[in-house]
Formats: structure tokens, sequence, C-alpha cells
């Protein structure tokens, strides 16, 4: 899982026991408190394909409302969620 607000990544093991957290990635984000499907699919798209680094991403994501996204690697899934915990967009991770 990791956190929008200030880049923090908490891994959790099968049980959802709490593995490893990293340290604070990037300064800190405002994350929008209104959330839009509509604006992440357009900042994932222009991501995929290149045409942003990480940190604007990281900066569009929260201006859509993403407080933090969780991947699953069991489904190999990402999810972007709300702050009240509802999913904006879930992809499946390509398998290369």
């Amino acid at each position: 899982m990791m956190f929008m607000s200030n880049g923090l990544s908490i891994y959790f093991d099968d049980e959802d026991n709490a593995q490893q957290a990293s340290p604070d990635a990037y300064p800190t984000l405002t994350v929008n408190t209104a959330s839009s499907s509509d604006k992440l699919a357009h900042a994932l798209k222009i991501h995929q394909k290149g045409e942003t680094d990480y940190f604007t991403f990281c900066k569009q994501a929260a201006d859509a409302g993403v407080e933090k996204w969780v991947i699953d690697l069991d489904e190999m899934t990402c999810s972007y969620l709300d702050a009240e915990g509802n999913e904006l967009v879930k992809e499946t991770i390509p398998i290369i």
C-alpha cells in the first residue's frame, strides 16, 4: 500500500501482517477531497505512455483524489482508492 500524501509504503504478507514501511519518498502532497476516476484514468494513460515522470503522476493522482493505492500480487492488480476507501480505478498489472 502506498499513501499519496507522503509516499509511505507498507508491505503485508499473506496474513495481513505489516512487513516493512519505507521512508517518505517526496514532499507532502495534498489529496483532493473530491475524487475523480476520469482525472485518474487520464493521469494513468499519459503516465503509462511515458509523458510524465513518477512524481508528476503522483501529484496528478492526488489531485484526482487518490489517497492510496494497493497492489495485490496474488491477483496482479493495482487499486487506486480515495479517502473513503472507494475504488476509483483497478487495473491489471501486466506480466512481462
